[in-house]
């Protein structure tokens, strides 16, 4: 049996953030699709990653 594949779409629009030097960030990202779309950060063209300082979801 096959799964039905479903493109990704935004289900709440994103926006600019800005923080002070040493304030945490956390950042969401609401999705939907089938598989379930896999969501990477970027920063100046580098990836983000999970720290002490910032939470990505």
């Amino acid at each position: 049996m096959s799964e039905t594949l479903c493109k990704p779409t935004i289900v709440q629009t994103l926006r600019d953030t800005n923080i002070n030097e040493g304030e945490k960030l956390k950042l969401h990202a609401a999705l939907n699709g089938h598989p379930e779309p896999e969501i990477i950060w970027y920063r100046n063209n580098i990836p983000l990653k999970n720290s002490r300082d910032l939470t990505l979801t």
